[in-house]
């Protein structure tokens, strides 16, 4: 299997159909909504550990407080958005991203690929695509982070001297259920079988083209680059709404001055969602390209456990 020829397979087909880039959207800006909360209260609770009282976000809660008492229609209303934000996060993504590998797949084939087609493929995945990423979501890079901010949190650095080893075997835990469960989606969405039927068939795919190990080496690294640049860019979200709201505060602009820093901010939250929905429909494209070839090349094997 030629590495580069798919990767650049998987950038054309990505740069020359817009819609898989489209479809992915909704999914990111949720993702990233949800991604500046969640660095926001790790800066919140353990932030003081790296930077000291300049960390100390005890100021901005108090302007946050304030406008609160002063517009509690606004509060309200950001209080119930951010309800339905975390609630189509935890629901939306399973089944936008069963749409789009079916999309995908039919794009890569030469066969027309509707926003309809994706949905539906989508919603008739779903819970299976939901179930499986449920199972494997304590043993995700982000759960593993956050448990060691949350024993940092409570028991200081103390707690990470004598428990790292235990956190370094969860991390390679997370990489190799990463590594061996890489096909599980395209199983579900592509030949519709079972979560644990596609667990095996993925792990078994994987073993048997261990000479490819290489370009599974390569996937990974690009999915891990994928999430530092998530994380660098949204890291910027953040700081930017606090800089912007203490800025427009001190301006004596009001509600004016909340209003402007949410507009720029929501720019900003939009120019890097559609940056997220393109890489992940570069990585949707290659692994879609990557199943495709390996199955064929393996389907005998593969399909003698359905016998």
């Amino acid at each position: 299997m030629n590495v580069g020829q798919k990767i650049q397979e998987a950038w054309h087909l990505t740069q020359f159909n817009p819609k898989l880039r489209w479809f992915g959207f909704i999914p990111a800006v949720l993702s990233t909504l949800v991604g500046v909360g969640w660095l926001v209260y790790q800066y919140a609770v353990i932030g003081h550990l790296f930077f000291g009282e300049w960390a100390n976000l005890n100021q901005y809660f108090t302007i946050a407080i304030e406008f609160a008492k002063k517009n509690g229609q606004w509060s309200v209303a950001l209080g119930i958005i951010s309800i339905i934000v975390v609630i189509l996060y935890l629901l939306l993504p399973s089944l936008f991203q069963g749409g789009l590998i079916y999309m995908t797949s039919e794009t890569a084939q030469k066969r027309p690929a509707r926003y309809s087609q994706g949905v539906a493929h989508g919603v008739l995945s779903y819970l299976r695509v939901f179930e499986f990423h449920s199972l494997i979501s304590p043993l995700s890079v982000i759960s593993v982070i956050s448990l060691a901010s949350w024993m940092v949190r409570w028991n200081g650095w103390e707690t990470l001297a004598v428990a790292w080893p235990v956190f370094v075997l969860l991390l390679a835990l997370s990489f190799g259920v990463s590594f061996f469960f890489s096909y599980v989606d395209y199983f579900l969405v592509l030949q519709k079988k079972s979560v644990f039927d596609s667990m095996g068939k993925s792990a078994k795919m994987v073993i048997l083209n261990l000479p490819e190990t290489a370009l599974m080496m390569v996937l990974m690294l690009f999915i891990a680059v994928r999430i530092l640049i998530n994380i660098v860019l949204i890291l910027f979200i953040p700081i930017f709404i606090l800089v912007a709201v203490a800025y427009f505060s001190s301006l004596s602009l009001g509600v004016w001055g909340f209003v402007i820093a949410f507009l720029v901010a929501l720019v900003l939250v939009g120019l890097v969602s559609y940056l997220n929905a393109t890489i992940n429909a570069f990585a949707t494209a290659v692994w879609v390209l990557t199943f495709h070839e390996l199955y064929e090349n393996n389907k005998s094997e593969l399909d003698d456990d359905d016998d």
